[in-house]
């Protein structure tokens, strides 16, 4: 059974910050994407492939194909870095039954309603709410870019977006 040592929600996915920071931080083996639309698209899947180090296995499935990996063989072995690039997604994955001890927050850049909660990441009302269900079914969840950054705990976010 691997072990998922990370679940990231980034909207840049895999780049230089996880590959250099993150993989070597945690020693991870095996980077699972979880993204609805990118297993459509070959060309996008294989530069996120070949981004990755040559000792670290990238698969990319949907949520559907995700969750029902999870349930036949917990993704095998590894190390894991879960990624995906929404917060929806991690409590669709949650609620299918994939074991998501906590969510960190990373590259979640800004737009209208969204509220800066710690370096690079902000987040919207909508999406506390999702949040607070991952907490509410006991998933840690908090934000931080980098292994050098602060943590900024679930309790924070929430009173900076409710604060807005």
């Amino acid at each position: 059974m691997a072990e998922i040592v990370l679940c990231r929600v980034d909207t840049r996915l895999l780049h230089g910050q996880i590959v250099t920071r993150w993989k070597q931080q945690l020693n991870l083996t095996k980077c699972i994407i979880v993204d609805n639309e990118l297993p459509k698209n070959d060309l996008l899947s294989q530069i996120y492939i070949s981004a990755a180090p040559a000792d670290m296995k990238v698969k990319i499935y949907d949520e559907a194909k995700a969750i029902r990996i999870w349930n036949k063989n917990q993704f095998a072995e590894g190390r894991v870095l879960l990624l995906l690039n929404n917060i929806e997604g991690c409590l669709t994955l949650a609620e299918g039954g994939v074991d998501i001890k906590a969510v960190q927050l990373g590259g979640l850049p800004g737009a209208p309603g969204r509220v800066m909660v710690a370096k690079s990441v902000q987040v919207n009302k909508e999406e506390l709410e999702v949040l607070r269900k991952l907490r509410d079914r006991g998933i840690e969840v908090y934000a931080q870019m980098t292994p050098e950054n602060e943590r900024v705990g679930f309790d924070a976010i929430e009173r900076k977006v409710t604060q807005s």
